[in-house]
């Protein structure tokens, strides 16, 4: 069923390095974000309210060359219908350069439910940062068939998992840089080959800011604003900034 997604207040103020509404006449503004128009892989579909990953091998993926260094950075992006199997990790999104340089989301329900994670994972140099919220709460909210906001916040000192507009947890980091150079932005998986998506994902943003220091309203786009333009001669997923 399709329910609707937020629209992030200055979603491209000039801190947004990508931003992508998938399903909607809205995602064709990816192109005046940097240019970036996320590339399909395999098992994605598109629907009027985001695009469906099947969970084994469907993402989407961009590359951004030239990049400067970096102390911060935020991803975020609404997520529903969770439909991983229990014990298995998927990673919505991710911004890397190779293995010693990433950030990205990981999540998984267990068997015990206040087992279950929604975190975030940073990677600098090789040094490995988790910031993980645990708990019943995680796994009752990925259960849920409502979207949910997730947000990864790198800043100087810090790293926070926010789930809907709450800080769910946060720790210190130590004060490192992620290097220049190119780096891959992939949706639905991690690195393409590792922790696929089973679900819906819409109005991806990365930005090269920490855009949030503590909790913050979440705000929904509502039905009779949409602008689906789906429909008979449209070519699926064109017109949401995707190329098939």
């Amino acid at each position: 069923m399709s329910q609707p997604f937020s629209i992030y207040p200055d979603s491209f103020d000039g801190n947004t390095l990508s931003y992508h509404r998938f399903g909607e006449r809205g995602g064709s503004l990816v192109d005046v974000v940097n240019g970036k128009v996320l590339t399909a892989y395999g098992g994605v579909t598109p629907l009027d309210d985001g695009y469906r990953f099947d969970g084994a091998s469907g993402y989407l993926g961009a590359s951004f060359a030239t990049q400067p260094e970096r102390t911060t950075l935020t991803l975020e992006c609404w997520l529903r219908g969770w439909a991983l199997p229990l014990e298995t990790v998927g990673s919505p999104v991710v911004f890397y350069s190779g293995s010693s340089n990433q950030c990205y989301f990981w999540m998984r329900r267990r068997n015990n439910p206040a087992t279950s994670m929604i975190g975030i994972r940073s990677i600098i140099d090789g040094t490995v940062l988790d910031c993980n919220w645990v708990s019943a709460d995680a796994d009752a909210l990925l259960a849920s068939a409502s979207p949910l906001h997730i947000a990864a916040v790198r800043d100087g000192t810090s790293l926070g998992i926010f789930v809907n507009g709450i800080l769910r947890r946060n720790v210190t980091v130590v004060a490192t840089v992620w290097s220049a150079g190119t780096w891959l932005f992939n949706v639905g998986a991690r690195f393409g080959t590792t922790f696929f998506v089973a679900g819906v994902l819409d109005e991806v943003r990365l930005s090269a800011s920490a855009r949030y220091a503590a909790d913050f309203p979440i705000t929904r786009f509502q039905d009779g604003r949409r602008a689906v333009v789906r429909g008979p001669g449209m070519q699926a997923g064109v017109f949401a900034g995707i190329r098939q």
